[in-house]
């Protein structure tokens, strides 16, 4: 626009001086008629300015990295007027990136109707991902002028989800018993929400289980036998630190954290296990603690990791109290970083049949010892569908 403006200024200067130097009436219309030429501009300027309103839209709120995400600019025009330059700047930014990435776009702009430009954006990692529509002009049919128009939305945030790898999850780890559950064993017990069994009457059962309508279709005193409550009480230890790490390191270490957790909960899920999932955050100084139980609740749950996991370093007193007092059929914690006191924490103090530690880095780390009741896998980001395809919960 600058060597446009200059040009138009160097026109200027060589009708004036034919102005002056010719005396015909011809060129005293072609001077003012480059005089008013930039009012005229300046007034459809301020008429498309005040005639015009545009939006960013997405209708996607989720989706899974890797995948394209259409963004819509909607510009509704309602002069009589065409352009020929609309110009958008939009930005993008990751939650866990700390540098912004800019895409420069170039449409026209129809006149007396609604112009949709349509856009994609590529999802390489997961996280939340805001799209800004920064800046958003037109410019005049010389380019010597440009109007900003109204915005009455400008951004837009969506979820990315992890990339989901297989998983074969064995429940092989001995449940726990617990009177609160709505689970239930093959073994009689005390629930009397599950009848276990039926079985003639003898001197010493309570006279409350006594099954009265069946009793009274035979000539036998017929008590009822409960079930034993069974919960599976499954611990996942979220633990990711970003000290010590790149920005790119960073993007590729939270990939594959999340992607195994991610991958770990929906297998969970889908085989009718709920996981406890847990994490530290040290903004809020508190445990943050997620039972999901559908694939809605996983993603709900991630909307709120994403926003921890700058600041998860897990407190492993905060820990311990959190589940002194519980047992649980199995701990999985999954970390990319080698912290003593939270291996020897939950290889030694935890109280679980099954142990599962899991260390995702790209640093060379010793490997630590861990007991015979405890599983232990060391592997890169690179590796991880390859050295995790199997778990016990």
């Amino acid at each position: 626009m600058i060597l446009i403006k200059l040009l138009y200024l160097v026109i200027l200067i060589i009708l004036v001086c034919f102005w002056v130097l010719y005396v015909d009436s011809i060129a005293l219309v072609m001077l003012l008629c480059a005089l008013c030429l930039p009012v005229l501009l300046i007034i459809l300027m301020l008429w498309l300015k005040f005639r015009s309103e545009a939006s960013l839209s997405c209708n996607m709120n989720t989706s899974t990295s890797g995948e394209s995400i259409p963004v819509t600019i909607i510009v509704n025009n309602r002069l009589p007027f065409s352009f020929s330059q609309t110009h958008a700047v939009i930005d993008l930014r990751h939650s866990f990136s700390a540098e912004k990435e800019r895409m420069r776009l170039q449409f026209p702009l129809q006149s007396g109707n609604i112009t949709k430009m349509t856009f994609y954006i590529h999802a390489d990692f997961c996280g939340s991902l805001d799209i800004s529509l920064e800046k958003l002009f037109v410019l005049d049919y010389f380019h010597l002028f440009r109007t900003n128009l109204r915005m009455s939305s400008k951004k837009v945030s969506v979820l990315i989800l992890p990339k989901r790898m297989p998983m074969q999850i064995s429940e092989s780890s001995a449940p726990v018993n617990c009177s609160d559950s709505d689970m239930f064993g093959d073994k009689p017990g005390d629930d009397p929400s599950e009848i276990f069994g039926i079985h003639e009457y003898i001197p010493g059962d309570p006279v409350s289980r006594i099954h009265w309508k069946l009793s009274s279709k035979s000539d036998q005193t017929l008590v009822k036998e409960f079930s034993t409550p069974v919960l599976k009480s499954v611990l996942v230890i979220a633990d990711f630190q970003t000290s010590q790490l790149t920005s790119q390191n960073i993007m590729r270490e939270s990939e594959a954290f999340l992607s195994l957790l991610y991958s770990l909960a929906c297998t969970m899920i889908e085989q009718q296990t709920a996981p406890t999932i847990l994490w530290y955050s040290t903004e809020s100084n508190e445990i943050r603690q997620y039972t999901p139980t559908t694939l809605t609740d996983i993603t709900e749950m991630f909307r709120e990791l994403y926003y921890s996991l700058n600041s998860m370093k897990m407190d492993v007193h905060h820990l311990l109290n959190e589940v002194v007092n519980e047992q649980f059929s199995s701990v999985t914690c999954i970390t990319n970083f080698f912290s003593e006191l939270l291996t020897t924490a939950i290889d030694q103090r935890m109280n679980a049949n099954q142990r599962n530690i899991i260390i995702i880095s790209d640093k060379q780390m010793e490997k630590p010892l861990v007991s015979d009741h405890s599983s232990l896998i060391m592997t890169t980001p690179d590796n991880i569908d390859k050295d995790v395809k199997a778990l016990i919960v």
